[in-house]
């Protein structure tokens, strides 16, 4: 196998790795990913009010989620 083929394999693993890692805020990694991505964005929030609307979204929308609908859900939630 030559070097071009072996880093075309590696891209491609890549990609599929890539793939299964988008936006799932009911997994405990993907919901640590979101409550940290919603201090940074709303730092005027408690931890508290984001785990609630966290909560409260993912109770209103079903899997799989829209990333926008469910950060515009969140962004009415936490704004002040």
């Amino acid at each position: 196998m030559s070097w071009l083929d072996e880093a075309r394999q590696k891209a491609a693993q890549m990609q599929k790795n890539e793939v299964g890692t988008g936006f799932s805020p009911d997994t405990p990694d993907g919901r640590e990913r979101l409550e940290r991505r919603l201090k940074m964005l709303y730092d005027n929030a408690t931890e508290r009010e984001i785990a609630k609307a966290v909560d409260d979204a993912i109770d209103r929308f079903s899997a799989p989620f829209d990333e926008k609908a469910f950060m515009d859900f969140l962004r009415v939630k936490l704004e002040d």
